[in-house]
């Protein structure tokens, strides 16, 4: 299974989505359409490993299970493409949805080193918020360890910086941990129009055991 091909395939029929749920369903109907024998599940529980966790796509494909996780970080804008308005909300805090893409990777971790049937995994983040592939001058900001720009390679223990506020970092102070090593490769989903938020590009990390 290739994320980015099928990711590539939903490329071509959808610019744009209104939500994160919106892109996990498009996903999803993308992935059944492209491998038709698939079992394909959305908010899977994987309750032999953790009761509390939920999976956003899972994939079951001739015994083997591809756990997949999706983020959809947006700048605010207002715009019709094909014939439909999308209102897209201006989240910000780009330094804990950094942490939360991070996050994405190491629960895919944890299933793939479980054993079982998970045999790889993804995490994938779209976004129309240069901000994240953009490489910052500051090199002192709170969240440095969890950057994700273009060309960063994130492996190992991350933390926030220790002057990082309680409020920024309230329900997420357990460090990130990495058993693998990720390149951040930035690729191009779709071109808008040429203002800031108009330019959609994703960023996918494939997990394997270690």
């Amino acid at each position: 299974m290739d994320i980015k091909v099928l990711i590539e395939s939903l490329k071509t029929c959808r610019k744009i989505f209104v939500s994160e749920k919106d892109f996990q369903f498009a996903l999803a109907w993308e992935i059944q359409k492209n491998i038709p024998q698939a079992e394909v599940r959305m908010e899977y529980c994987p309750a032999d490993v953790d009761e509390s966790m939920h999976v956003d796509i899972l994939v079951k494909d001739n015994g083997l299970w591809f756990p997949i996780e999706l983020k959809y970080m947006t700048l605010g804008c207002n715009v019709v493409v094909n014939e439909e308005r999308y209102i897209l909300k201006n989240q910000g805090a780009q330094d804990i949805r950094r942490y939360d893409f991070l996050k994405d990777i190491m629960r895919v971790e944890k299933l793939i080193s479980s054993g079982g049937p998970f045999s790889k995994g993804f995490a994938v983040l779209l976004t129309n918020d240069p901000t994240y592939w953009k490489t910052s001058n500051a090199s002192n900001t709170c969240d440095a360890a969890f950057r994700i720009n273009e060309g960063a390679k994130i492996s190992g223990v991350l933390n926030w910086d220790e002057r990082t506020g309680i409020g920024t970092k309230k329900g997420r102070e357990e460090p990130i941990v990495l058993n693998g090593s990720y390149d951040m490769y930035w690729e191009d989903f779709s071109f808008i129009n040429d203002k800031r938020w108009g330019r959609f590009r994703y960023l996918s990390a494939e997990v394997l055991a270690h």
